[in-house]
């Protein structure tokens, strides 16, 4: 007899098991003497599809565009825009993996990879600083390679949960910042960027986790594959604009050109100007002063070492004020500012226009010129084979 472990044929029926002998038979033999020689239990028959394990995935646990998600089922997770689930359900999957993605990656907000084998998932918890070994490198991740936290500088301050650094007016990749030495406070959303305190438009969690449910699978009529780990989200068509985040007027040069806009469109009448300009940025400014809307155009240095504000300030729920600071913001998101009013659209004087918020008192929202195709209830499809 030989020891090996093979993939047996046996007119057309393929069952993959491991065979323990071979012995050579002058003879047909019988379903049941085939059971016996593979190890498959009597009463099942042979060609029956078999029982596969279920294969890890990347499982969205978080969309986050605020301090105060709205805490919701696995089964809703997709579908809202503000929400995730709660820290134990998210604990109840038994990770030790944590995917960090900003609505918008790039070089100056990457994708970052935190190991989560030593820790658990706790939005109100302060950690001490570079804490929580990452990487920005999928494959080294999932082979449980990390080290970034070894050569990172910035660690002078907690972050609340996890994070790549925090220090002197600077916050890197982070769950929160922990603002007055507590969580859970409006200025405690995750900081998608490098430098500054820059919360974009918004990130997703995942966490390296068996789905929750995992349909049968056939038998294998072949060797099985190895688990690739080049699996990532793929995006859903364009839902709502998606905003690099909401600045400080002269942080990032001024309100722009004030501009009259065409077909009662201020966007496309921005987005035609800054590309007229070969600018990749534009920015909306303080909502109905002037001849109706300010447009400004930007590159990235513009705004890529600036700290940013609440997205709500952009949308004038503040009272208006040239500090970095809001006082009597409105309870239910009506727009207060009364220097700029909102950019009036022929009936009604309107904070927000087709998804883009219009800009503030010394508040600027900025946005990428070109539309991108992606939406907040993005979710990985694939799964490695």
């Amino acid at each position: 007899s030989l020891a090996i472990g093979a993939s047996a044929t046996w007119f057309g029926l393929n069952c993959y098991a491991r065979v323990s002998s071979v012995r050579i038979y002058d003879r047909v033999l019988t379903d049941a003497e085939i059971n016996e020689e593979v190890g498959i239990a009597p009463g099942v028959a042979l060609g029956s599809p078999a029982q596969s394990s279920p294969v890890q995935d990347w499982v969205h646990v978080a969309t986050l565009t605020s301090y105060t998600p709205t805490i919701v089922s696995e089964t809703e997770i997709e579908t809202c825009g503000d929400c995730k689930l709660s820290d134990d359900a998210i604990n109840a999957l038994d990770f030790d993996l944590l995917r960090f993605e900003p609505f918008t990656p790039s070089d100056t907000r990457p994708i970052t990879y935190f190991d989560f084998s030593n820790k658990i998932f706790d939005g109100t918890a302060l950690v001490e600083p570079c804490s929580t070994p990452w990487t920005l490198s999928e494959t080294d991740a999932l082979a449980g390679i990390f080290g970034g936290e070894e050569t990172e500088t910035c660690c002078g301050f907690p972050v609340c949960n996890f994070g790549r650094g925090h220090c002197g007016g600077k916050v890197k990749s982070a769950y929160g910042w922990g603002n007055g030495g507590a969580c859970l406070n409006p200025n405690d959303r995750p900081v998608v960027g490098l430098s500054g305190a820059q919360y974009g438009s918004g990130v997703r969690i995942y966490v390296w986790s068996l789905p929750a449910t995992t349909p049968p699978t056939a038998s294998p009529t072949s060797s099985p594959t190895t688990l690739s780990p080049t699996t990532s989200p793929t995006s859903s068509p364009v839902t709502s604009a998606v905003a690099i985040g909401c600045f400080m007027e002269g942080d990032v040069g001024g309100p722009g050109t004030n501009l009259v806009p065409v077909n009662n469109n201020p966007v496309e009448t921005c987005r035609a100007h800054c590309q007229d300009q070969g600018k990749p940025y534009m920015s909306f400014s303080c909502a109905g002063q002037g001849a109706g809307q300010y447009c400004g155009c930007h590159t990235e240095s513009d705004f890529s070492s600036e700290t940013e504000r609440p997205s709500y300030e952009c949308r004038g729920e503040c009272t208006h004020s040239s500090s970095a600071s809001c006082s009597g913001r409105s309870d239910d998101g009506s727009r207060v500012d009364t220097n700029c009013p909102g950019w009036w659209d022929g009936s009604a004087n309107v904070s927000v226009f087709e998804g883009y918020s219009l800009g503030a008192s010394w508040r600027t929202m900025i946005y990428p010129v070109e539309i991108l195709t992606e939406s907040p209830t993005m979710s990985p499809t694939s799964s490695p084979t």
